[in-house]
């Protein structure tokens, strides 16, 4: 089972978002997972706060989502099984 959570995230915690930002294969997947919910169409915040549960494993991400016709998900940090 897989559900995902969403969080608005404070301008501190946005400020590290930009500052850390990489970019990563992983990211990538992620993307491609968001994308298949047209997620777009069910989030307005620019930068968010995601906590996605895949069986078990928790992933806590800080993405920005766009409201382009594709998501363009960018991601600052993963967070291992916890």
């Amino acid at each position: 089972m897989i559900f995902f959570h969403l969080e608005p995230i404070n301008s501190d915690q946005k400020k590290n978002f930009l500052k850390s930002f990489f970019f990563t294969e992983k990211i990538y997947e992620i993307r491609r997972f968001f994308e298949s919910f047209s997620i777009e169409r069910q989030v307005k915040l620019n930068i968010t706060k995601i906590t996605i549960h895949v069986n078990s494993s928790v992933y806590t991400v800080l993405g920005v989502l766009s409201a382009f016709r594709n998501v363009s998900f960018l991601l600052s940090s993963l967070v291992g099984k916890r």
